[in-house]
């Protein structure tokens, strides 16, 4: 890329950036989606046949939308700024309750609450979750200080070296 002027070097480090925004995005992405998955994998259920306990609840069939609820945005370059999102996409989680509610009341460890069930399905007790799927994803990241480092190491990945 031949650069004459202010522009043509703000349009190459908005695009160094967005890729090293990518990258990060990515990561980020990838920690948060392994920790959803660890939530579905906990055997917290009573299973009536072996006595034992199983990652497939008695009472109610898992939908499995949380599980696919993790979404990336593009990454967008507006007023010279570059940014994109990792989110659960709320809108998408048809559970009794308001996805918001759903996903926090997730992260605060629960796997079942039978005070938000509305008596459509009978939840005899509230089950604990081991982990808090944001809470451990944002630790493992080492919080907003650790995706900043994450997001220096990718622009120093696409050419761009940050030093503070």
């Amino acid at each position: 890329m031949s650069i004459n002027n202010m522009k043509d070097l703000e349009k190459f480090i908005q695009g160094r950036l967005s890729l090293a925004l990518k990258f990060t995005q990515q990561e980020i992405y990838k920690v948060i989606q392994e920790n959803i998955k660890n939530y579905y994998e906990e055997k917290v259920f009573y299973d009536r046949t072996s006595g034992g306990m199983s990652v497939i609840p008695n009472v109610y069939n898992r939908t499995y939308q949380f599980l696919n609820s993790l979404i990336k945005t593009d990454v967008i370059i507006r007023n010279g700024k570059v940014s994109c999102s990792v989110m659960i996409d709320t809108n998408s989680l048809d559970y009794l309750q308001d996805g918001d509610i759903v996903v926090d009341m997730i992260n605060r460890g629960y796997h079942a609450d039978k005070s938000l069930n509305d008596g459509f399905y009978e939840t005899p007790r509230n089950i604990y979750a081991k982990s808090k799927f944001w809470d451990d994803s944002l630790e493992q990241l080492g919080g907003y200080d650790g995706i900043l480092q994450i997001f220096k190491k990718n622009c120093k990945r696409v050419g761009l070296n940050i030093t503070n």
